[in-house]
């Protein structure tokens, strides 16, 4: 169970997000060994990590090892694991390929993840991963055209990943309910992230609350917006949030795409400040990039 209250996201953090660096990691691609024997005997062994958030907290949620906490140092996180024996030592090393495999995004949530790039590791140059192509499958461009087969089996597939993750990563069991990002139109076909959170909901046995989150007006593109500043604008004037059914809640939020996380983190510091607790993300598809389309 959570014990610790994330940190109050506000106007300011989100402004500087972009500045953090990384941003993103999937430790089983992109991270040297983390896990460090003792030099010699009577020293610890230590964690090291990319960064601390969302990495701290999964790991002190899902291993019941003591440590002394992450503190930042040569360019990484670290920690010393106290008194552990090979039990322990496995549960990390359990953990570290558990996460390992998802992408860990830093950002003003308590827990940030996406299931995997949209391109493989994460690189531009690469061919789509198995997840990009299911999420470009899966949206409804165009509302002129019918709903098709080939888009629900797509966003069936994902909802399968989605529970795969949930099962495995274990600390979102904290949730007390779901809320899908709410969509750019209010009167859309179809929605991606309305579709996955409804049926999370009945598998997870978590209530959806994504109708109270929702959309008062077609928005502009937050993606085309030039600035953190002109996302955050585009956002503020379009969103709504029933602030009697978040109280002291852990609420995980629900989207398709992360590229510069400032949708989602916005619609976090409102769950907030309805009264909720802890506000988790979990994303089907994270960007190659991440940060605005330019400063």
């Amino acid at each position: 169970m959570m014990c610790i209250q994330q940190s109050p996201i506000t106007r300011e953090r989100i402004l500087q997000m972009e500045d953090l660096k990384p941003r993103r990691c999937k430790l089983d691609v992109e991270s040297r060994e983390l896990l460090h024997e003792p030099a010699y005997e009577g020293k610890d062994w230590s964690l090291r990590l990319p960064f601390c958030e969302t990495f701290s907290t999964s790991f002190e949620s899902m291993c019941n090892v003591s440590s002394t906490g992450f503190r930042e140092g040569n360019g990484n996180f670290y920690t010393y694991l106290k008194d552990v024996d090979q039990s322990d030592i496995d549960d990390v090393e359990n953990w570290i390929s558990t996460v390992g495999s998802y992408v860990a995004i830093r950002d003003c949530l308590y827990l940030s993840f996406a299931i995997d790039y949209s391109l493989e590791a994460g690189n531009p140059k690469n061919q789509r991963t198995r997840i990009g192509t299911l999420r470009r499958d899966a949206k409804l461009y165009d509302d002129s055209i019918p709903v098709t087969q080939r888009l629900y089996a797509a966003a069936d597939e994902l909802f399968q990943y989605c529970m795969q993750f949930l099962s495995e990563v274990h600390c979102y069991d904290s949730a007390d309910v779901i809320v899908a990002m709410p969509p750019s139109r209010p009167d859309k076909q179809f929605d991606l992230p309305l579709y996955l959170a409804g049926k999370i909901s009945k598998e997870w046995g978590k209530a959806d609350l994504s109708d109270s989150v929702r959309t008062t007006k077609k928005r502009p593109s937050v993606k085309d917006q030039e600035t953190v500043t002109g996302k955050l604008e585009v956002l503020e004037q379009s969103i709504e949030i029933d602030r009697n059914v978040f109280q002291r809640k852990n609420v995980l939020i629900l989207d398709d795409l992360y590229q510069s996380g400032v949708s989602m983190n916005y619609v976090a510091m409102l769950l907030q400040e309805a009264g909720a607790r802890n506000v988790l993300g979990l994303a089907c598809e994270k960007t190659c990039r991440n940060d605005v389309n330019r400063r």
